[in-house]
């Protein structure tokens, strides 16, 4: 069995602390895009993106 220092003890405690923002950001996040879609509506939406350049076409230029 490993042993838990306290050095590792706090690395871990980091890590979680972490992780659990992370999973709160995109719960918000998720949230946010849910609702900008419903009250902008589906269609608005697929409009912008379409008329957003290609990748190759605001790389090259």
């Amino acid at each position: 069995q490993e042993t838990l220092t306290p050095v590792k003890i706090a690395s871990y405690t980091m890590q979680v602390d972490v992780l659990e923002n992370l999973k709160r950001i995109y719960y918000h996040a998720k949230r946010v895009a849910k609702l900008t879609v419903h009250e902008e509506g589906a269609a608005a939406w697929a409009q912008e993106y379409e008329a957003l350049p290609e990748v190759g076409e605001w790389a090259a230029g």
